[in-house]
């Protein structure tokens, strides 16, 4: 009987954590279609047969329990609801305490998913409605609200709109025609869907629809996840798990989130998470403070309080090229994003606290500083050059540029030594040269994402580009992508110039 296996125990208890393999990934796949803009159906028979063999099978995870509890339901409205909800109790009853995610912050969201879903579909439905003259499962909904309470650790009362319907009814039992009549529509467009909804990425990994680029992303992010926990266990200060974490934070975010005001729709940390980071940041326990702080960005990546106690707790430890590349990257990222620090979370917690905000304040200054220096540098250098190429000939200054990139001091001395022997070639009509040199510098860019690092000097070369290349002496593509990216890091440098 498939409710005794669910409820048996695994090696270990609660078996494995499945979360990255292939039938947890596809599950997910067919979850998320629930909410899809794309309008996609969930085929929920697989889902329900998913979901009971890893619970069978390999694994006690909550997330897979919920998803199995709500399939049911789907599959068989309420009768679903009657059948699944013992042993959905006794499952999270037994389990709770060991069971998978281990994450706070994801049992608490897939209970605030499980609450919200089920609520609206019971709201929405009259039929499902009528269903509920039910006593028994009154007391059974809110049995299942006080085992939820022991998951998520707190007082709240759960499924208050389900058990106010409930109550709304007659206790007289009653299962009338326009309920059957819907189970059984759906039994049929749920049958009907298992062809149609199957998927099964090409064996060659050929990504051909945004379904298969979803997949195959998701895929990516949940392996990222693991890679940057395990590099961080081995050192918090790796550097591969910092770059991985943003990359899984940022790689979604193409713009500001929606606003009224300066309220977004974004949902804001668990404050329980955030107490115990401030908990462990106070007592020094540097590993546990910075490890939360990661994983929080990994799901909340506005949340711009945690970059700086990610680059707190580096620089206090002494990491100091770790904590630069956390300020720079949170720096651009800032620049980049206009207006972030004035908006604040659904709940009205801001994006940064004022302690942030000042921190990011001392440090723009700081930088204002520093690249009025790097100006007077470069404007020494290139008084250099033109010096020298003014009172010698073309083979000459040619062999002085070559000389002079060989034994640059820095990466940014060689960069800019390199694009004014690009300006020198234009000067003396080598376009020949010129193209070829171009595209070593983009290459440039490219490698080092100086788009992101330093926009200013990018937006200086795009425009020289810009200026001086044109279509027909310039593959007339690149052309138009130098120009898109110079209108996304500087728009002002971008409408001084007219490609036409």
């Amino acid at each position: 009987m498939i409710r005794k296996s669910i409820l048996q125990e695994i090696n270990d208890i609660v078996g494995k954590d499945c979360k990255y393999e292939d039938s947890y990934l596809n599950i997910e796949i067919e979850i998320d279609k629930i909410s899809s803009v794309t309008q996609d159906t969930c085929d929920f028979r697989t889902v329900l047969s998913e979901c009971e063999n890893l619970l069978s099978k390999d694994t006690k995870d909550f997330k897979i329990a919920t998803w199995w509890f709500y399939t049911n339901f789907k599959i068989n409205q309420i009768e679903g609801l009657k059948y699944s909800i013992d042993c959905f109790i006794e499952f999270i009853n037994k389990f709770y305490t060991s069971f998978y995610p281990k994450s706070k912050i994801s049992k608490t969201n897939i209970i605030e998913w499980l609450e919200t879903t089920l609520t609206k579909e019971i709201e929405n439905n009259l039929n499902l409605q009528n269903s509920l003259k039910d006593s028994e499962l009154e007391f059974k909904i809110a049995d299942l609200s006080l085992s939820l309470k022991k998951v998520s650790e707190t007082d709240r009362d759960y499924f208050k709109t389900i058990l106010k319907l409930i109550k709304k009814q007659e206790l007289t039992p009653k299962i009338n025609k326009e309920k059957i009549e819907v189970v059984e529509t759906i039994k049929v467009a749920d049958e009907k869907q298992i062809n149609e909804n199957k998927f099964e990425l090409k064996i060659d990994n050929t990504i051909t629809n945004d379904f298969d680029a979803n997949k195959v992303l998701r895929s990516i992010k949940k392996s990222a996840s693991s890679l940057s926990d395990y590099y961080r266990q081995k050192d918090y200060a790796n550097f591969k798990s910092i770059r991985i974490t943003r990359f899984i934070s940022l790689i979604d975010i193409e713009d500001l989130p929606i606003t009224q005001g300066n309220k977004t729709q974004i949902q804001a940390p668990l404050i329980e998470d955030i107490q115990a980071l401030e908990e462990f940041f106070k007592q020094n326990k540097y590993y546990e403070a910075l490890s939360l702080s990661e994983k929080i960005l990994e799901d909340c990546p506005f949340w711009l309080d945690g970059h700086f106690y990610t680059y707190q707790i580096l620089e206090k430890n002494n990491y100091i090229k770790q904590a630069n590349e956390v300020k720079l990257e949170l720096l651009n990222f800032i620049e980049l994003k206009k207006g972030i620090l004035n908006l604040t979370f659904a709940d009205g917690t801001p994006f940064a606290s004022l302690k942030t905000k000042t921190w990011i304040d001392k440090e723009n200054k700081n930088r204002d500083k520093e690249e009025f220096k790097e100006v007077n540098e470069e404007k020494n250098l290139v008084d250099e050059i033109h010096n020298f190429i003014s009172n010698n000939n073309e083979e000459e200054s040619i062999s002085f540029f070559e000389e002079k990139i060989s034994l640059s001091k820095s990466m940014e001395e060689k960069f800019n030594t390199k694009v004014e022997f690009l300006k020198f070639v234009v000067s003396i009509s080598r376009i020949d040269i010129a193209n070829i040199y171009l595209e070593h510098i983009l290459d440039e860019i490219k490698y080092f994402n100086l788009d992101s690092w330093n926009p200013k000097l990018v937006s200086r070369i795009y425009s020289f580009i810009l200026i001086n290349f044109r279509s027909s002496e310039y593959h007339k593509d690149k052309i138009k992508e130098v120009y898109k990216k110079l209108c996304i890091i500087d728009i002002h440098e971008a409408y001084k110039i007219n490609l036409k």
